[in-house]
């Protein structure tokens, strides 16, 4: 994608689209599949975002650093919800 990016800017045209630079290759997952599954395709897949489709629409994008700042937070979340029932 960058190689795509320094090509494009290389040839010095002003006025180029954003479909010329786009990458069109994406892998995706569903959103119901599980993060280690999707952290596996991650580090698998020479990509460094994974897009969550479902029934042919984009509902978001999932990348290393995403991933890594919710599994952060999880412990910090579940910690609120179980105050939250003893309460």
């Amino acid at each position: 994608m960058v190689a795509n990016l320094l090509r494009i800017l290389a040839e010095d045209e002003p006025h180029l689209l954003v479909k010329e630079a786009m990458n069109k290759d994406f892998v995706t997952v569903l959103p119901s599949e599980m993060l280690e599954s999707a952290f596996q395709r991650l580090q698998t897949c020479e990509r460094r975002s994974l897009l969550v489709v479902e029934d042919g629409k984009v509902l978001g994008i999932l990348t290393m650093e995403t991933l890594g700042e919710f599994l952060v937070l999880q412990p910090v979340l579940k910690a609120k919800a179980n105050q939250k029932v003893a309460a």
